[in-house]
């Protein structure tokens, strides 16, 4: 994935895949902000990382509980 824009909070949540050997979950990688809400930052990480082209096979969301990542593959062509 390239990320062309400063995308800090994105980075740091490929980084923490990448540097555990992308396990299934992590737990919130981004550094805390007392200025923001720590959950939503981590959801509008998310977002964005869905955002950009994987070749739709790959797909992140947030663990339910706002405290950790998940990764998984998708098969777009199932979708159509």
């Amino acid at each position: 994935m390239r990320l062309d824009k400063p995308a800090a909070n994105q980075r740091a949540i490929l980084i923490a895949f990448q540097s555990q050997s992308w396990p299934a979950w992590i737990a919130n990688p981004l550094k805390p902000d007392h200025a923001k809400d720590d959950r939503q930052r981590l959801a509008d990480a998310v977002y964005k990382l869905n955002r950009h082209p994987t070749n739709g096979q790959i797909c992140f969301r947030r663990d339910g509980r706002g405290t950790g990542v998940i990764w998984e593959f998708v098969d777009k062509k199932s979708e159509i």
